[in-house]
């Protein structure tokens, strides 16, 4: 499987490549985002139809992510769910529909390619992520969704990789990226942290003490560091 590098060369030759192709006036220069990464897949699955158009959440089809590191790519039962009863609207589409069927008859998996890719020695986590953003909605930080890591998905026909976040202003999936996000949540997440160690001690919901507790500058400090620290993301 190909890899995409995250420290010194982000995203290798796949950057370049995609880079030139998304400057060169071709259809992809049109979007508002250039696009770093843009592999083939098997099949054609059009986010934008499903995660935009028909508003399908993300997690229907990437079962893991809430409850484990990988986010996972859906099954073909899945897929099969749907398209037991549901064809294409074109006949590439209904193609695509069929190799779907194929597979799901022939018992064998779709053999999709990983686009958000990061080295081994990077740990990363779906499921902390789903969990600390929900958590900060709750004390009215705007939280995480898919599209910060992923870019807006439900615009994109296949999935692709973006060459630059411009909400962080950082290339996505590099060391600096990752750590604008974190030091720009480290207020919030220290508070999450203080309400739930409080509430153990009381033995009550942590959302019970909302507005009652409130971190304090050397909890923010602390957050700060733990969230910069090596160990956090290098295992």
């Amino acid at each position: 499987m190909k890899r995409l590098t995250v420290v010194l060369f982000p995203l290798g030759l796949a950057t370049i490549a995609g880079l030139l192709v998304a400057l060169s006036g071709s259809p992809q220069a049109a979007k508002d985002y250039q696009v770093a990464y843009h592999p083939e897949q098997p099949i054609h699955f059009n986010h934008r139809l499903h995660a935009g158009e028909m508003q399908i959440d993300c997690q229907f089809c990437h079962t893991y992510a809430r409850r484990s590191p990988s986010s996972g790519v859906p099954t073909v039962q899945t897929c099969m769910s749907c398209h037991k009863v549901v064809n294409g609207r074109t006949e590439a589409g209904k193609a695509d529909v069929q190799k779907l069927r194929d597979a799901y008859a022939k018992n064998e998996p779709i053999e999709w390619v990983k686009v958000h890719d990061l080295q081994d020695f990077v740990y990363y986590t779906h499921r902390a992520h789903i969990q600390i953003g929900q958590d900060l909605a709750k004390v009215g930080d705007e939280g995480f969704t898919c599209q910060d890591c992923h870019g807006p998905v439900e615009k994109m026909e296949t999935a692709e990789l973006r060459a630059w976040d411009p909400e962080l202003d950082e290339q996505p999936l590099t060391m600096g990226w990752c750590l604008t996000c974190h030091i720009k949540k480290s207020k919030d997440a220290a508070l999450v942290i203080k309400l739930k160690k409080e509430a153990f001690q009381q033995g009550v919901p942590w959302e019970t003490l909302i507005g009652k507790v409130e971190a304090t500058e050397h909890d923010v400090e602390m957050t700060k560091y733990r969230l910069r620290d090596c160990w956090t993301c290098h295992k």
